[in-house]
């Protein structure tokens, strides 16, 4: 299930648009408060937390929103997924990558 949320969920819509080339990198991606860790850390963190249908998420400091994007894929329709975000331009990248 972590690996089919993962394909559901493309990274490069999540890395700044200068970074694109390193999206699919198993690096992490870093510019100003903008932060993605590499996609097994992100993997790892699924597997750990083994997140069912219909179970609540919640990421505090949130960032660009790709976890918390996995997190609803794998919580599904029923699930509720809230993501908190103290720096407003990480909130603003968050907000456009998901929109």
């Amino acid at each position: 299930r972590v690996l089919q949320a993962f394909r559901m969920v493309d990274r490069s819509h999540f890395v700044p648009s200068n970074l694109k080339k390193l999206a699919y990198n198993d690096q992490p991606v870093k510019i100003g408060n903008i932060h993605l860790s590499a996609p097994h850390i992100y993997g790892t963190a699924m597997d750990a937390l083994d997140l069912s249908e219909g179970m609540s998420f919640l990421n505090v400091g949130s960032g660009t929103g790709y976890v918390s994007t996995i997190a609803a894929h794998l919580g599904g329709s029923e699930s509720i997924n809230h993501g908190i975000e103290y720096h407003k331009d990480v909130f603003d990248h968050c907000k456009k990558c998901i929109m």
